[in-house]
């Protein structure tokens, strides 16, 4: 199943000229925003703390190479090719919206017109942007006429994706995006212009007739992302909510709690409706989200979190759950180890997942449900896993950290992820060694790039094992030249406090 969220941008952009009829997504985008409501603005997750002092020096293990891959030949020019140009066409519109979208939403965020959760659900919802370009990227073939023009919008999104990602994980802020967003801003105005060139010569399409589809087609994408949906259509479904609490921090009542399927069909689209009562049974306040795991299987549970500033004279609440039949993801992946530690106020959780299946993931989401000891939900926390794509069959480290978690003796990990494909081939760990300074170990060493374009972002991920190959600690950091020219290297340094049953270390390398 693909989900309707990661399509998005591909059914707006090509079902008109496919004739395929367009799915309702506007309820998918209201869901996606809305699930991460609760979850801390970019640019505001407390660092943790500092873990246990070190006894030992991990051993380095082998690096892992990947290997690169062969670029097609262009196809041939047919008689319908016009047709496929004004594919492509509408493709690189949606990237260019992408692009526009993410410098205009820095802005919002720097100037303070997005603060906390709004600045956070509009990054998410450039994201789902994203996610829908690659689906329709990774579906597409271009054809010859047009294909330079593709690959270079092909690697604008590229960039854009690293941006939204380095930003999402608080490595950068909103001015930092917007300094960077900047070149291919300029980049992607004049892949479309040199295409509205080709197309105006070639096919003698008319300037003002494309002028007019771009904007038709970029209007209708901020209207689904902009324009506030109603609740699926479904009745309620069989999903009922098993536990609940409500605290209040700050100005705001935040609701947590989990939901479960009781019936013996996936349900998906399950959302959560609070309405706030005061003591004489009035109606002060209300508010929805949707479960944290995007589909609940037959007898599964997700959590939920939603929060809310409309609670003044608030003195109970009641809950309301509306859900729809779905279908499991083809994606696997599944949780190999895990652990907790405490550090002051903050409660990590650091772990490996893998993935099962036979084809690439990305955006792999990692959900911690906390428990108190009559088995209610006191904690939710979710985060993504440090690799930004996880090859078949390979591993990705991911940590978790969460203040609220009073009263926790256990918690259940459980991970989700879409299809997605690998970041840039060609770069690979050259070298490297680890050495101990004090409180801190220090891997260094230096990456290769072996293929013959530039690579950027190029992040360096180092996951600690203790003796039984359990995951003990993880950290990461970027490579010391933010491009690495074609054939060439770059050194890297990654560092963290020590722990005691550290015993050996892996080093994997991804970039754009």
């Amino acid at each position: 199943m693909k989900n309707m969220a990661l399509v998005l941008v591909v059914v707006l952009m090509v079902a008109g000229c496919r004739g395929a009829p367009a799915p309702d997504t506007q309820a998918t985008v209201d869901r996606a925003v809305q699930a991460t409501l609760t979850a801390r603005a970019p640019d505001s997750v407390p660092a943790p703390a500092t873990a246990p002092a070190p006894t030992n020096t991990p051993a380095p293990s082998v690096e892992p190479t990947i290997a690169p891959t062969a670029t097609e030949p262009p196809a041939s020019l047919t008689d319908s090719s016009k047709e496929e140009a004004l594919d492509t066409y509408k493709l690189l519109v949606a990237i260019q919206a992408e692009v526009n979208l993410l410098d205009e939403t820095a802005r919002r965020v720097a100037s303070g017109e997005l603060e906390g959760t709004d600045s956070f659900s509009s990054v998410m919802a450039v994201a789902l942007i994203i996610q829908a370009v690659d689906e329709g990227i990774a579906e597409y073939a271009p054809p010859a006429i047009v294909k330079p023009s593709w690959e270079a919008a092909v690697s604008i999104h590229q960039t854009t994706r690293s941006l939204v990602t380095s930003w999402f994980n608080q490595e950068i802020n909103a001015d930092a995006v917007i300094s960077e967003i900047a070149s291919p801003l300029a980049d992607i105005d004049a892949v479309l212009s040199d295409v509205d060139d080709l197309l105006e010569t070639v096919y003698a399409l008319d300037r003002a007739e494309l002028d007019g589809l771009r904007d038709e087609l970029v209007r209708g994408m901020r209207d689904i992302l902009n324009t506030p949906t109603p609740p699926p259509d479904s009745a309620s479904g069989p999903a009922e909510v098993t536990s609940d609490v409500s605290y209040t921090e700050g100005d705001y009542l935040y609701i947590i709690g989990e939901v479960e399927n009781t019936s013996n069909t996936p349900m998906e689209y399950v959302k959560l409706v609070a309405t706030l009562y005061d003591d004489k049974d009035s109606v002060v306040g209300t508010e929805s989200t949707y479960t944290i795991l995007d589909v609940i299987p037959p007898g599964g549970r997700s959590p939920f979190e939603m929060m809310t500033s409309d609670w003044d004279g608030m003195t109970r609440y009641k809950l309301q759950v509306q859900s729809s039949e779905g279908d499991l993801p083809e994606t696997l992946v599944s949780v190999v180890s895990h652990r907790q530690r405490i550090d002051g106020d903050y409660y990590h959780i650091v772990g490996e997942v893998k993935n099962e299946g036979g084809a690439p993931v990305e955006y792999v989401k990692v959900i911690a449900t906390l428990y108190d000891e009559a088995d209610k939900v006191v904690g939710v926390t979710y985060s993504y896993a440090i690799l930004d794509a996880v090859p078949a069959a390979g591993k990705s480290p991911f940590e978790l950290t969460t203040d609220r978690w009073a009263g926790a003796v256990r918690y259940e990990i459980q991970a989700q992820a879409s299809p997605g494909e690998l970041g840039r081939q060609g770069i690979s760990v050259k070298s490297h060694t680890s050495s101990s300074n004090g409180d801190y170990v220090s891997i260094v060493g230096e990456v290769q790039n072996s293929g013959d374009t530039d690579a950027e972002y190029v992040k360096v991920v180092v996951t600690f094992y203790d003796g039984a190959g359990a995951v003990a600690g993880v950290a990461y950091s970027y490579t010391a030249l933010d491009t690495i020219p074609a054939g060439a290297t770059s050194p890297f340094e990654v560092m963290t406090r020590q722990d005691s049953s550290f015993d050996h270390y892996e080093v994997q390398v991804q970039g754009q």
